[in-house]
């Protein structure tokens, strides 16, 4: 499932990358997010990059194997962006956040979608099993003291 979805977000950002630049509407992005460490050269760039996918991967594996389609959508669009990095020296953005001056690719939110997907999960997770680990009641016990019943 990981594999499948990885792939499927890849392929499909390269071809809207693909038509985007066809109809001139990308810019090449050789920084990080919002364009910070564009100083840096690509090579050093994008060896950065690939470390900090597998040590996110390595970080969170446990967690990837409970939420399959968030690691797919994390890792089909880290490795659309690393092989933006690897083939046009930068990552093409054509997707401008309204309001602002910021420009994305699907890449982008596939990535974010996973890392929020993977942060709601081991949130909730923590949550049950903090849950779990509280005492038992049992409220539905009801215990009618009959000493001050009216007796008739």
């Amino acid at each position: 499932m990981i594999a499948l979805i990885s792939f499927l977000v890849l392929v499909s950002d390269q071809l809207s990358k693909l038509i985007a630049a066809r109809a001139g509407m990308t810019i090449l992005n050789t920084g990080v997010s919002f364009g910070f460490l564009s100083t840096f050269s690509a090579g050093w760039l994008t060896l950065a990059l690939v470390f900090l996918v597998i040590a996110t991967w390595w970080s969170y594996r446990l967690w990837w194997v409970k939420v399959p389609i968030a690691a797919g959508l994390f890792l089909g669009g880290a490795f659309s962006n690393l092989f933006d990095r690897l083939i046009w020296g930068g990552v093409r953005d054509w997707i401008p956040i309204p309001g602002t001056t910021i420009i994305n690719n699907s890449a982008d939110y596939a990535i974010g979608i996973g890392l929020v997907w993977l942060a709601w999960s081991y949130i909730r997770d923590s949550h049950r099993q903090h849950q779990s680990s509280l005492p038992k009641t049992d409220d539905s016990i009801i215990v009618k003291d009959k000493s001050h019943q009216d007796q008739s």
